[in-house]
C-alpha cells in the first residue's frame, strides 16, 4: 500500500488515498513530468493470479489510452513494478 509522499516510477507523487476496496485502491497523485493531477489505481493480486491480472490490466489500459471522450477519464500511463507504458 502506498502513502502520501511516496513516488512511483520517479514520476507520480502520491497525495492522498481516495478509496480503498477489496478490488483496488485509488490514489490522487501529481504527475511530476506533465505537471498535472492524476488518479492511480493499485490492484492487489496474489502471486497465482498476477500474470493473468497484469496482462489484462495492461491490455485494458492500452486500449483506453486510445479512447478520448468527455465522460471518460483519460489514461496517461499504465505500469507494474517492472514495466511502464506511457
Amino acid at each position: 500500500m502506498l502513502s502520501p509522499g511516496d513516488v512511483l516510477e520517479n514520476r507520480f507523487e502520491i497525495e492522498d488515498v481516495i478509496r480503498r476496496t477489496e478490488a483496488f485502491t485509488l490514489y490522487r497523485a501529481n504527475d511530476r513530468d506533465k505537471k498535472r493531477a492524476v488518479l492511480l489505481r493499485e490492484m492487489p493480486v496474489t502471486a497465482r493470479e498476477r500474470d493473468k491480472a497484469v496482462k489484462q490490466f495492461l491490455a485494458e489500459a492500452q486500449a483506453r489510452m486510445n479512447v478520448k471522450h468527455v465522460l471518460l477519464p483519460e489514461v496517461y500511463a499504465a505500469f507494474t513494478s517492472d514495466t511502464c507504458t506511457s
